[in-house]
């Protein structure tokens, strides 16, 4: 039996380099704060997930419910969709769909494997092609629902398994740490950076079901990049709990440390670093599942908990605003942006189960910004956002749970800030928990409502393709990418349990960015589905296509 898992497409966050293709010594793709050749760091905006390295971004998709093999229930796959200079195209570069049973990759589909319920992006052998990493936490590869990570690496005609040797990795693969075990669902988060500023992209792995020092204290792997690509030996593999030796915190029960993940550059060191989400841990005294953020900093030799001291986050840390309470979920969702223009990296932690004056999982996002000296609440104040903010649309509802998934990019407005997507998914954007998505725009003074003005996005605003339904999920995962480089960031929207045609097969959709901001208009507005034409298999009743959507982080 699967426990349930709140899955999150790390989720996320994004800083953005300028489109370039393989000719440009553009930096690492998919790392945020890379330095290029010429050592000249980049934060501001999306980095490229360019898997085929034409210049333009491209879309993966995760399909966790799908039926790929026979019938075998929610075995998974990934629809991956490229781009162009007219945006996504299912035919300008012929669309993929990978799952477990495709030619020459790796493992097997199975019943519940769940194969695409996380994706992640990055260039791990530095070869200039984005490589893409699918989480695959259901697998039995050892045990039962330890789990496993495929990866697909990128090439000149775009994601390939024989270009390069595709990949599985698990906590029994050579040179991994620690151990398999039943129901671990390793794989269940990912984020990608360079924590050791080498040039090769580095994936952390969530294992957050992990028994490291007692039931489901949950742990992360660090598996790092080399010129052959993820490597648990030329540079040792890492696994990282709350008892890791001078990791504050302390590892309990049921804290799932690994749940969410995002690596950026806190410090402008140049190298990533790594903030672990620990939602369920309890930070307050009397306080059950208000959560933390555990944040491990980067080194010459990779992360490191004493190079830079590491970070405890919550919400009853000295100046962040808020209080923590019971079930807040603070670390849920993570996204890293550079809200401010100060070329460092700051961190958006999600807190889906906040409640505003009253019961019910309203929502809430706190940002703590980055300085010289790592994440501060105090050298640029922290903020704490919510509907019920001053100039915030919508209205804070009772289980709306605005700060579910996170994701920032520069859409345009704010030109060089980041700006910041709120997934809202329970709100009645339309129809009841129809969904929504509320942008929050970048500023001089970090994020603020009013010098770009703050949107709010359903299926039922202006010339956005489909129609709000009843639980649709707009908004319960968000990724952002330039899909037609035109150096603006666009905003892929999960709606994963949208029918159409079947129940909960799922859509995306995408908002492009424009000059002013996100525009349903200036390009056209997207829905992608499995029927869509070109798009690769079939709709199915229960697919949950858009559960899961690729980041860069």
């Amino acid at each position: 039996m699967r426990r349930g898992v709140l899955v999150l497409a790390c989720v996320v966050g994004m800083l953005c380099v300028a489109p370039m293709g393989r000719a440009g010594a553009a930096p690492v793709a998919g790392v945020a704060g890379a330095v290029g050749a010429a050592g000249a760091a980049a934060v501001v905006g999306d980095p490229l997930v360019d898997f085929n390295g034409d210049g333009f971004a491209d879309l993966a998709v995760g399909v966790s419910g799908e039926d790929a093999n026979g019938g075998a229930g929610d075995t998974g796959g990934v629809s991956v969709i490229y781009g162009s200079a007219g945006g996504l195209s299912a035919t300008a570069t012929p669309d993929q769909f990978w799952t477990q049973d495709s030619p020459n990759v790796e493992g097997i589909a199975e019943a519940n494997d769940e194969f695409g319920s996380a994706l992640a992006a990055g260039d791990f052998n530095a070869d200039g092609f984005t490589d893409l990493v699918i989480g695959v936490p259901g697998e039995d590869a050892s045990a039962t629902g330890d789990g496993g990570v495929g990866v697909i690496y990128g090439s000149a005609g775009g994601l390939s398994t024989t270009a390069t040797a595709d990949q599985f990795l698990g906590q029994d693969s050579p040179g991994v740490e620690d151990t398999a075990e039943n129901y671990d669902e390793f794989g269940s988060a990912l984020a990608t950076g360079d924590f050791n500023l080498d040039g090769f992209a580095d994936l952390a792995v969530g294992v957050p079901f992990e028994d490291a020092s007692a039931a489901s204290d949950g742990g992360v792997n660090v598996i790092y990049g080399s010129a052959s690509g993820l490597s648990a030996t030329v540079l040792a593999d890492q696994f990282w709990t709350q008892d890791s030796p001078n990791v504050e915190g302390t590892s309990e029960t049921n804290d799932y440390f690994g749940l969410a993940l995002a690596a950026g550059n806190f410090d402008g060191d140049g190298r990533s670093d790594l903030a672990v989400g620990v939602p369920y841990e309890d930070a307050a005294v009397g306080a059950t599942n208000d959560g933390g953020v555990s944040v491990i900093y980067g080194s010459a030799g990779g992360l490191s908990a004493t190079a830079t001291p590491d970070q405890f986050w919550t919400q009853d840390s000295p100046n962040v605003e808020d209080t923590a309470e019971h079930l807040d979920d603070f670390g849920s969702a993570l996204a890293v942006g550079d809200f401010g223009g100060s070329n460092i990296a700051d961190l958006a932690i999600g807190v889906p189960h906040e409640d505003l004056g009253a019961s019910g999982s309203h929502g809430a996002v706190s940002v703590i910004y980055g300085s010289p000296g790592g994440l501060s609440a105090t050298a640029t104040p922290d903020q704490f956002w919510t509907q019920d903010s001053p100039n915030v649309e919508g209205t804070a509802e009772p289980g709306d749970q605005f700060g579910y998934s996170l994701a920032a990019a520069n859409f345009g407005g704010s030109w060089p800030h980041a700006d910041l997507a709120i997934g809202v998914p329970n709100d009645d954007g339309g129809a009841t928990s129809g969904g929504a998505v509320s942008v929050i725009y970048g500023s001089s003074a970090g994020l603020s409502a009013t010098a770009t003005p703050d949107q709010l996005w359903t299926q039922d605003s202006p010339d956005v393709e489909g129609a709000a339904g009843a639980w649709d999920g707009f908004g319960s995962a968000l990724t952002t990418g330039d899909y037609n480089a035109d150096f603006r960031s666009d905003l892929a929207i999960g709606v994963p349990s949208e029918d159409v045609p079947h129940t909960s097969d799922g859509g995306v959709n995408v908002i492009y960015g424009s000059l002013a901001a996100l525009s349903a208009t200036t390009t056209p507005d997207q829905f992608w589905g499995q029927d869509t034409p070109n798009v690769e298999d079939a709709a199915e009743a229960s697919d949950y296509f858009g559960g899961a959507l690729a980041a860069a982080s």
